[in-house]
């Protein structure tokens, strides 16, 4: 079980003082999150021979297709193919050096994950309205890339495998999470038992599959259950990590938002939009508003990291390592800039004419 943050009393008088100077906007906000939103994961390189085997399986694929889906398939890869997707690309790879499993089976895994993250980015877009315009040749795509992840899975399990089982768990649970993706949690992050935390990450639950995978392959099932419970602490941790800098584009289009229910126990709905955007402001701006926030989220890494060790991945501690040195940087970065801000609105306050005071009348003696 994870520790629940405590949490600050706040005023709002600080936040209208910054209200009045005129920098608390959203350009303001906006700016000061530039540097920081883009710093949010650990991006390490792709494995080289991975990458390469990996866009040959799929161009395989891809030219028995439209050339207009085949198109779209190897742009979609290639927008996969990055540092910003290492964790979907490596883990498997880190779960196979980890595990003793022979390279090719390894490599199966990591191809099978890439299948299962095109798919999976390509619903999770429908669901969240992105691609609209494009929905007829996204669903085709979807299909195709469904197909050939289990066509790798088939690969190395037979029917009888209890992978399947492990698998369709995973994935009814993921397809329930995007379905609720619009259905609010608890409004109060303070209400969140550990089950409300563990769902903030269900919509990744496709990633715990190749747990199941490698620890089949090599013979160590009893494992599951420790790397899938790890996984989902670090998911959570990443999530909520997530939500910090998509509050305000969540917050516009009506997607629940987690650094917005630690900010505001209203419901996050259209007619609460502008309270709870003030609450948010209010939690940034004030005292040491979103240092429990970040707390939680170095207490989940930690937890992952604890727990992951029985997978003597020193690939797999490092990147949780990193992740916990950015969250805690990303924290201190976000209070800093804050505090600069609100200093530069009070200058700005003391500098505005006063409003309201009644005109100098000049005393004439009689």
């Amino acid at each position: 079980m994870i520790e629940k943050p405590v949490f600050h009393k706040k005023t709002g008088f600080s936040v209208c003082l910054i209200l009045c100077a005129g920098s608390l906007t959203a350009i303001s906000f906006a700016v000061m999150m530039v540097g920081l939103v883009g710093e949010t994961t650990v991006e390490l390189e792709l494995s080289e021979p991975d990458v390469l085997y990996v866009k040959a399986s799929f161009g395989a694929g891809l030219a028995q297709l439209s050339p207009e889906l085949a198109d779209a398939g190897r742009r979609l890869l290639d927008t996969l193919a990055t540092p910003n997707w290492c964790l979907e690309w490596r883990l498997p790879r880190w779960l196979g050096d980890a595990l003793g499993l022979d390279d090719a089976s390894t490599r199966s895994l990591v191809l099978a994950n890439v299948y299962g993250l095109a798919y999976v980015r390509l619903h999770d877009d429908l669901a969240d309205a992105e691609i609209d315009h494009q929905a007829p040749a996204a669903i085709n795509l979807a299909s195709v890339f469904f197909e050939q992840w289990m066509a790798e899975y088939r690969r190395l399990f037979t029917a009888g495998s209890p992978f399947w089982s492990f698998l369709d768990g995973w994935l009814t649970r993921w397809a329930q999470a995007t379905h609720e993706a619009g259905e609010p949690l608890a409004a109060d992050l303070r209400a969140y038992g550990e089950e409300d935390f563990l769902r903030l990450a269900e919509r990744a639950a496709p990633l715990k599959i190749c747990c199941a995978g490698a620890c089949l392959c090599s013979g160590r099932a009893a494992l599951i259950p420790t790397l899938t419970t790890g996984l989902d602490h670090f998911l959570v941790a990443a999530v909520l990590l997530d939500h910090v800098c998509d509050w305000a584009d969540d917050l516009a289009a009506g997607r629940y938002n987690a650094f917005v229910a630690y900010a505001s126990a209203l419901p996050q709905t259209p007619a609460q939009a502008g309270t709870n955007r003030r609450r948010v402001l209010e939690t940034i701006y004030l005292h040491a508003g979103v240092q429990p926030y970040y707390a939680m989220i170095v207490r989940y890494l930690r937890s992952a990291r604890r727990t992951l060790r029985a997978l003597d991945s020193p690939d797999l501690s490092r990147y949780l390592q990193q992740m916990e040195r950015l969250a805690r940087d990303h924290g201190q970065q976000i209070a800093g800039a804050a505090r600069r801000q609100l200093r530069q609105a009070s200058g700005q306050l003391w500098r505005l004419p006063m409003a309201g005071h009644p005109p100098a009348v000049r005393m004439e003696r009689g």
